[in-house]
């Protein structure tokens, strides 16, 4: 399976894991490391959709629904992630 390069940056994510897991440790979440952090993980559910076979408009509108787009939505007018 090959893997795209959006997807491979996905380990930048790992240390949100460990910062949830102990918090206090770390400084808190910038918003620009928030947004960063969230296109990013979007990126990763839409790769992993298309491999299985759902990303559909619905499954789309369902990553966007959290109340706004991402940064990357509207720089590109909503059309690639």
């Amino acid at each position: 399976m090959r893997v795209v390069g959006p997807v491979r940056e996905a380990a930048r994510l790992n240390p949100y894991a460990v910062a949830a897991r102990y918090p206090g440790l770390d400084e808190p979440v910038t918003p620009r490391e928030y947004t960063e952090a969230l296109d990013l993980a979007r990126t990763v559910v839409l790769w992993v959709e298309s491999i299985l076979g759902g990303t559909g408009p619905k499954q789309q509108e369902r990553l966007r629904a959290d109340g706004g787009s991402s940064t990357r939505d509207r720089q590109s007018g909503g059309n690639d992630v």
